[in-house]
């Protein structure tokens, strides 16, 4: 995987230089400090959410195919957020199979039957978006809202 995540960049590159996305490269979008970078906590975040999820996949109870499903998608989030080094755009192609996240999340908390264990569930599921939110929008300045001025402001 070390040695070949060069080769598969190098390869990715050439492919997109012949199509008329090659101004990708040298445009806004692939910019910054996660541009050709591996978004590690994205990818541990999801990583969790999805370990989490597939735990309630197999609890006892009714078959849910839909939860299936949305589950099989997600998955193909977190994969996708491997290849963020080859080309930092997959991480766009990673959200857009993530939020099926929006579904999933309270379809694995009703999947909980025991009230207690139901309640540690919020908690641990709203600390770790709250926490990624925090970290996105404070540590790394995602969507440059941080230094936001309101009209009221001096």
């Amino acid at each position: 995987s070390v040695i070949t995540l060069p080769l598969l960049h190098l390869i990715a590159e050439a492919l997109i230089n012949f199509s008329k996305y090659a101004w990708y490269f040298t445009s806004v979008f692939n910019s910054g400090n996660e541009a050709n970078n591996f978004y590690l906590l994205g990818f541990v975040f999801q990583s969790v959410m999805f370990i989490l999820m597939a735990y309630y996949r197999f609890t006892p109870g009714e078959e849910d195919p839909v939860y299936d499903g949305m589950l099989n998608c997600y998955f193909l989030s977190v994969i996708a957020l491997l290849f963020t080094p080859v080309l930092s755009q997959v991480l766009r192609v990673s959200h857009c199979f993530g939020y099926c996240q929006i579904l999933l999340v309270p379809r694995m908390i009703n999947r909980e039957k025991n009230p207690t264990r139901r309640i540690v569930l919020y908690l641990l599921i709203v600390g770790l978006y709250g926490a990624k939110l925090i970290y996105d929008t404070y540590h790394l300045g995602w969507n440059g809202v941080v230094s936001y001025q309101t009209i009221f402001g001096g």
